[in-house]
């Protein structure tokens, strides 16, 4: 496929994933738990998403919805608490909630895994300056253990964080989600320069081609 944008881009990779845990098993499992997390790795999941906020004390906890009603039944978002409130919320499943530190620490003795971290931010919640420090926390928690052998992404729908976390680190691996279409309009807003970053869509996840840009 031959798409016109700028001279100085090459190409784009779109990753493809075979073994992906994303909320599929989450009907066995219990979603973005510990718990879960173990018994998805033991049934043979090489390759885990998973959503980073951060609490009121700026600790980095694991959950994917905006608030915490639909997992654990309670209509506040995370950054309403502590990290030690939050450490006595349960699941409707009787699970505690998974601290990003606890993943981070699952998986470092665990070679070959795709891990895909997505920063879970609205505006509303995170200023630019709480960004920072969750982009440096994360940054530094998960490539401080990762296995050599593992690919780790930072993944976001916010923009604003992907700017942040590729200002601040250059060698993270960036990925930008989209819920739409894959076209021209969206491919530039991720490019910077020569710079090229992965692209993940909903639409061209299961293409199985390089995209070439001339």
């Amino acid at each position: 496929m031959n798409v016109n944008i700028k001279e100085s881009i090459n190409y784009i990779w779109v990753v493809k994933v075979s073994f992906l845990e994303l909320h599929f098993l989450n009907v066995e499992f219990d979603e973005n738990t510990l718990d879960g997390f173990q018994k998805a790795y033991a049934a043979g999941a090489r390759g885990f998403e998973t959503d980073v906020q951060m609490s009121k004390d700026n600790v980095l906890v694991i959950n994917h919805d905006e608030s915490l009603k639909r997992t654990c039944g309670i209509d506040k978002t995370v950054p309403e608490f502590t990290s030690a409130e939050l450490r006595e919320i349960k699941t409707l499943q009787g699970h505690p909630l998974c601290f990003a530190q606890d993943l981070v620490d699952f998986l470092a003795d665990k070679p070959g895994m795709y891990v895909e971290f997505e920063i879970k931010t609205v505006e509303k919640l995170y200023t630019e300056e709480k960004l920072m420090l969750l982009c440096q926390l994360l940054y530094k928690m998960a490539y401080g253990k990762k296995p050599a052998s593992s690919e780790y992404l930072f993944t976001s729908f916010d923009t604003r964080a992907l700017t942040i976390m590729k200002k601040m680190h250059p060698d993270a691996i960036l990925m930008y989600l989209i819920s739409e279409p894959c076209t021209e309009k969206n491919i530039q807003m991720v490019y910077t320069g020569n710079q090229v970053m992965e692209i993940y869509s909903n639409v061209i996840k299961n293409l199985q081609k390089d995209i070439r840009l001339n």
